[in-house]
């Protein structure tokens, strides 16, 4: 069975001195898809629709730019926004520089967790499959350096500064095979969510609440069974660069020095602050390595 049918329309144009814009939608219907339950049984994906497009200047000038957007929406009130950009600058022919940021944020509705059997599940076919609600945000700002000394000597320098941050929230299990309905945990009906911190003593399910595990259960009093989830929230920042010093010292003949770094921090709490993360981006453990490559050319 085909996942979605999906209907596109894009539009591009060039206007007077070579500046660009391009404008792109698409809508898909409803559709029952097995990749919402990883398997499991169908279950119904909710239809939506995308708009995205941006503009550029003209890529044979000193600076030129593209920035553009893109906007998706569900029928069941899940969304997704983005900002992207790339900035490119030739100040002499010897020097090209390009930095491309990205940030996205998303509402999504139904994201998967995990699956258990469950023979009161009966109509999920003997197990209960558990999704969430997740809010996420994601920064990017990939720059990439380019010097030219003479033919024979360039330097190269990529870093890539990454923040992610997801807020799991409104924990909820597929109510009926094939349709888009849930069980809400301490929403729908009878249902009851319970939260616990690390020391398993039970606490406020609140967003100001250190809670290290939920605990739903679709019925309340009755005879189902609760589920135990660890709560999945989590706050990554990473940082990852290397510089590439290139000597070509006789024809054919290259000597490479290198440099690469890495580190990385997180946690779990998902609360995003662009700039507080991005100073923070080596709290954790970093790496830092130095080789040398050469290569002789010998003409037979």
């Amino acid at each position: 069975m085909r996942d979605a049918l999906q209907y596109n329309v894009n539009l591009s144009s060039i206007f007077l001195n070579n500046w660009n814009a391009d404008a792109h939608f698409s809508i898909a219907p409803r559709v029952q898809s097995p990749v919402l339950t990883r398997g499991g049984p169908l279950a119904a994906k909710p239809a939506f629709w995308n708009v995205s497009g941006g503009a550029g200047t003209d890529t044979r000038r000193i600076l030129a730019t593209y920035e553009g957007a893109y906007y998706s929406h569900n029928e069941i009130g899940g969304w997704g926004a983005g900002w992207f950009a790339s900035i490119g600058m030739r100040p002499t022919q010897a020097i090209t520089v390009s930095v491309q940021p990205s940030y996205s944020v998303s509402d999504s509705k139904v994201q998967y967790i995990t699956s258990e059997a469950d023979a009161t599940a009966t109509r999920t076919f003997g197990s209960r499959y558990v999704f969430s609600e997740v809010k996420q945000n994601t920064l990017d700002l990939t720059t990439r350096l380019n010097v030219t000394f003479r033919p024979d000597l360039s330097l190269q320098f990529y870093t890539q500064p990454f923040v992610a941050t997801a807020d799991y929230h409104n924990f909820k299990e597929l109510a009926r095979a094939g349709s888009l309905e849930h069980i809400i945990y301490g929403r729908t009906g009878v249902s009851t969510l319970r939260c616990f911190n690390a020391s398993s003593s039970e606490v406020a399910c609140s967003p100001r609440t250190a809670v290290a595990s939920f605990v739903g259960d679709p019925d309340g009093a009755g005879p189902r069974p609760s589920i135990q989830i660890d709560n999945p929230n989590f706050s990554t920042r990473s940082l990852s660069g290397n510089a590439v010093l290139r000597w070509e010292y006789r024809p054919g003949s290259t000597l490479f020095l290198v440099w690469t770094t890495n580190c990385s921090a997180g946690g779990a709490n998902p609360l995003f602050r662009a700039a507080d993360d991005v100073r923070r981006l080596c709290q954790g453990p970093s790496n830092n390595v130095f080789a040398l490559k050469a290569n002789y050319w010998i003409n037979l």
